[in-house]
């Protein structure tokens, strides 16, 4: 019996005794850790706080506590991401010390992570920053009450709707959208009234609205915002920006906004001033009829139009018959082609496009003939009887007609010695897809601007011609073009690109000399093999990853991005540190990875920068 009860328990305690040992080896290592927090070598210091992150010993956290007041900045920084990442709310107090210090970069990381650790402990002091001059810092602290969430965080976040920083105010909404507070619905409705001229943050106010209630258009605040923008919509001394920007504000909150009864007000408003003796009232008139874009309005415009002597106000009403587009006045807009102001010319062009009726091609390519010019075709010598954004418009509004007859003018546009009439006339000849014009564009490629040369890749993928596929390669072979200017082109194009003989030529052709690369050199190729991404260029890539290849690694970030690197974040952190720009930092904040979101932080806090993570399409403050 007792030999019986031996041999089932001697496994037992085997492993018993494994764990005594374990946690013997435990209790060892983070006693080693904590001394060497004490180290006189910086570097063991930041091993130490990384070696004591792995565990949850309370131990461990208060020795990152007492570690905020190391010497070292580095030291400071690393305790504060370490404890932000482990999140015991022991670490509030010690961490809300840190918000002065001396260190700048320390501050905003410290008030990065109580935003993190979401403790209302640290409201009254975040909220306290919010006056500071400092504009990261106040951004930074009204992100992290955003985070913490509380309802004294809603009333302290409500009074930056009207600061005078786009960023504090973006910061904010941004912030009350997190915070979920119906309190939020009604400043942020008046706030919408206010931000008309601003895209970006008018759509951001509008997500911030939905995510809170998704009737908010039914509220009454709503209708009084609505009001508002109303009366300014048809003051008669309104900037044509503003006026469009309420129009594009009535169509976020209701797409259906021109069939409302105060619409067809505003419209018999602008039709009566359309008669005006002031030149001014009538362009405003125009302006605001233009928005609208009702056939209904035509007869009026177009007499409007004919009778019109003020050049500004006939570029208004061309505008709004192009908003309209109605074939009716292609006649009229053909003639204006010729109007002794390029202004009126310019606008002509724009209609036209916009109304796409083929019989204004003969017109537009006339138009685009009648000056003399050199051999070579239009050039910036005719910039003062015809200047180049009249060539920009009429290229453009041939590319929106799509009528092959115009690919012969266009052609000869592409001899212009302007780069913008060039990528003009090479976006136009990809929208008509004539395939006629692809060795015209595969000839682009070889085009002075970078910006052409682009175009002519964008503008081949559009026209379908798998010939193109070749031609782009070798563009990017000879340095012309590189693969990122074109994989998409490519893609569009042929889906295998990547494994036909070409591309494996010109991996092994990037490989070759991969390493004897000067610096920049080195880091587009490692990007172009990221592009890749064929087997070659991935074990290459990933090679480099393990090596702590830093340059490499910057310039083919994107690729890392999209692979599972879990363990190797210090390396893409570094890389971003001694070779990253603000679009790898912009990327790190969107890879929903906590440790490259808080190196991109830092790396915009040192160089006095602000990066928002944007939940709309339109990601950029104007």
């Amino acid at each position: 019996m007792n030999d019986e009860l031996t041999m089932h328990h001697v496994p037992n305690l085997g492993l018993l005794l494994c764990a005594i040992l374990s946690l013997s080896y435990c209790d060892s290592s983070v006693k080693e850790d904590i001394r060497n927090l004490g180290h006189k070598r910086v570097g063991v210091r930041l091993h130490a706080i990384e070696s004591l992150s792995r565990n949850r010993d309370p131990r461990s956290i208060e020795a990152l506590n007492n570690a905020l007041n190391d010497p070292a900045t580095r030291v400071r920084l690393k305790a504060i991401d370490v404890l932000a990442a482990i999140g015991d709310p022991s670490s509030v107090e010690p961490i809300l010390t840190k918000i002065d210090d001396p260190e700048r970069i320390v501050g905003l990381t410290a008030i990065e992570a109580l935003g993190e650790l979401r403790d209302t402990r640290a409201v009254e002091s975040l909220s306290n920053l919010i006056t500071r001059p400092d504009p990261n810092v106040r951004v930074t602290a009204i992100t992290a009450l955003g985070e913490i969430g509380s309802n004294k965080c809603t009333e302290i976040i409500l009074g930056c709707l009207k600061d005078s920083d786009k960023y504090i105010r973006s910061a904010a909404i941004l912030a009350l959208s997190n915070i979920g507070d119906p309190r939020a619905i009604n400043p942020l409705t008046e706030a919408l009234s206010r931000e008309v001229e601003n895209d970006a943050l008018s759509s951001l106010i509008v997500y911030a609205l939905e995510k809170l209630d998704p009737d908010w258009v039914e509220r009454e605040s709503t209708d009084r915002a609505i009001s508002n923008m109303i009366s300014d919509f048809i003051d008669k001394k309104l900037t044509e920006t503003k006026r469009r920007g309420i129009a594009a504000t009535f169509g976020r909150i209701n797409r259906h906004w021109k069939d409302e009864d105060w619409a067809r007000k505003l419209k018999g408003e602008f039709l009566d001033r359309l008669n005006d003796k002031n030149p001014l009232v009538r362009e405003s008139a125009a302006e605001g009829l233009g928005e609208f874009g009702d056939k209904s309005l035509f007869s009026h415009l177009y007499r409007a139009l004919v009778n019109e002597p003020d050049w500004n106000v006939r570029c208004d009403l061309s505008h709004a018959l192009g908003e309209i587009g109605d074939a009716r006045a292609v006649k009229l807009l053909c003639r204006m082609l010729d109007d002794s102001i390029p202004r009126v010319r310019y606008s002509a062009a724009v209609a036209l496009g916009k109304i796409g009726d083929t019989t204004a091609v003969i017109a537009l390519t006339t138009a685009l003939t009648d000056v003399k010019v050199p051999d070579g075709g239009p050039s910036v010598d005719i910039v003062i009887e015809n200047p180049l954004d009249v060539f920009i418009a009429i290229a453009r509004a041939l590319g929106e007609i799509q009528d092959t007859r115009s690919a012969d003018a266009l052609k000869e546009l592409l001899g212009s010695r302007s780069d913008l009439v060039r990528r003009a006339a090479t976006a136009a000849l990809g929208k008509i897809g004539d395939r006629v014009a692809v060795n015209t564009l595969v000839a682009a490629l070889n085009d002075p601007s970078l910006d052409v040369r682009r175009e002519a890749a964008t503008a081949l993928s559009k026209i379908g011609d798998k010939r193109a596929v070749q031609a782009m390669l070798e563009a990017v072979k000879s340095k012309r073009l590189h693969v990122r200017d074109v994989s998409r082109s490519l893609d569009m194009l042929d889906r295998d690109w990547r494994r036909i003989e070409s591309t494996r030529l010109l991996v092994g052709e990037i490989l070759r000399d991969f390493r004897h690369l000067d610096l920049e050199t080195r880091m587009r190729a490692a990007e172009d093999l990221g592009e890749i991404a064929d087997n070659r260029s991935t074990d290459v890539l990933m090679q480099e990853l393990r090596n702590r290849n830093l340059p490499v690694v910057a310039g083919a970030h994107r690729f890392f991005l999209g692979q599972e690197t879990t363990g190797y974040e210090s390396v893409l952190i570094d890389a971003l540190t001694f070779y990253g720009d603000t679009n790898m930092a912009e990327r790190f904040l969107k890879s929903r990875n906590a440790r490259l979101v808080r190196a991109a932080r830092d790396w915009a806090r040192r160089r006095n920068l602000t990066l928002f993570s944007w939940p709309i399409k339109e990601n950029l403050i104007q």
